[in-house]
């Protein structure tokens, strides 16, 4: 897994990081067309676990140019709430229904 970028929690209790599989995340670089699958991870320094979220796909905006210039964005905005207890994200989610057997993909801003 590659690390692609992260968040300190306003309260510094909590590290929010997305991720990818190494190998999606060199060949995003040079199609710059397919949807880069990652996922969100939330390391708490108390209790020294991880929660790891449900795999997404970021939005291209999110992807085009604020990862790029990431080191200069993550002082002046974050995707925290104020209170620590929740992070808000864009980009597309697929869920599997068992009842219809198939996915579907969902795209909207979503709070975890």
């Amino acid at each position: 897994q590659s690390c692609m970028c992260f968040f300190w929690s306003p309260d510094g209790s909590k590290l929010l990081f997305m991720t990818s599989p190494a190998a999606d995340a060199k060949l995003y670089q040079k199609t710059r067309g397919m949807r880069l699958r990652c996922r969100w991870n939330v390391y708490d320094l108390a209790t020294g676990s991880t929660t790891c979220y449900a795999k997404f796909s970021p939005s291209q905006t999110f992807l085009e140019d604020y990862l790029p210039k990431f080191d200069q964005y993550s002082r002046a905005m974050t995707l925290w709430a104020p209170s620590s207890d929740a992070f808000c994200f864009s980009g597309s989610v697929r869920v599997y229904d068992r009842k219809k057997g198939y996915a579907e993909e969902y795209e909207g801003a979503f709070v975890q």
